[in-house]
């Protein structure tokens, strides 16, 4: 099957319309047209890996999963801008992602 069926979704929702926001988190959505190895990590601009946030074999479907803004010691992460990366079988792909503090 061919790579041009996958596709990530990062839908940003950083509390953009409440002044107050304590669990800021970002939704990464992704479909499988086959099963794969999928991983889901964050990277800084840098390249540095902040987080990951899947490592298993799933079958196919579709998926969401949750960043709360922390790398993997449970820290916030700094302002600025990050990679959600996604990778499946053979395909690769990044999402660039602002986070304001």
């Amino acid at each position: 099957m061919s790579c041009d069926f996958y596709m990530l979704y990062v839908d940003l929702i950083f509390g953009l319309f409440t002044r107050t926001t304590f669990n800021p988190s970002t939704e990464i959505s992704y479909d499988l047209p086959e099963a794969s190895d999928v991983q889901v990590a964050i990277f800084d601009m840098l390249g540095k890996h902040v987080r990951a946030l899947v490592n298993e074999q799933q079958p196919t479907g579709s998926y969401s999963v949750v960043w709360d803004g922390r790398d993997e010691n449970g820290q916030l992460v700094a302002s600025g801008v990050f990679i959600a990366h996604l990778r499946a079988g053979k395909f690769v792909q990044g999402r660039k992602m602002l986070v304001v503090r």
